[in-house]
């Protein structure tokens, strides 16, 4: 038994850590859905509003940690992180797109999409086109009631 081991309170020092992984203070649950877009552009059907909503939430979540690490990286860290932020900013709006696009089928569906992109706006969380928007007014006017 090294002498590192046998004392209470001494850990090993940590390896470094791939700019792209997320920190371990960050859990994803197995269980997420994950939403493919085809690579003929044909997006596939989506689960439900909830899942989609979740999917967007998690997305922003992604997005600002990200910012938040390319605000204080420096070089060639900063460079990738710029360009993963890209990726993950296309990401995001795709997703924004998909829940605005999504029918809704009840009441509490529709609550549950105008909800969301109230804190959308509220909050300034994210920018939402103005094709967004009418999607997600068209959504609403197709309820089947």
């Amino acid at each position: 038994m090294s002498e590192r081991q046998g004392k209470p309170g001494l850990r090993e020092p940590e390896k470094q850590r791939d700019i792209f992984s997320p920190p371990k203070s960050v859990t994803w649950s197995r269980s997420m859905s994950i939403q493919l877009v085809c690579s003929n552009g044909q997006v596939v059907a989506a689960e439900g509003v909830a899942k989609l909503i979740a999917e967007h939430r998690r997305s922003i979540a992604e997005l600002e940690r990200l910012g938040k690490r390319a605000m204080e990286a420096e070089g060639t860290d900063a460079i990738l992180l710029g360009q993963r932020l890209d990726a993950v900013m296309a990401e995001e709006a795709a997703l924004r797109r998909r829940a605005a696009i999504a029918p809704v089928i009840t009441i509490a569906e529709m609550k549950m999409k105008a909800a969301h992109f109230q804190r959308l706006t509220a909050h300034g969380w994210c920018e939402i086109d103005v094709d967004d928007l009418r999607a997600l007014l068209d959504s609403f006017t197709k309820l089947q009631s």
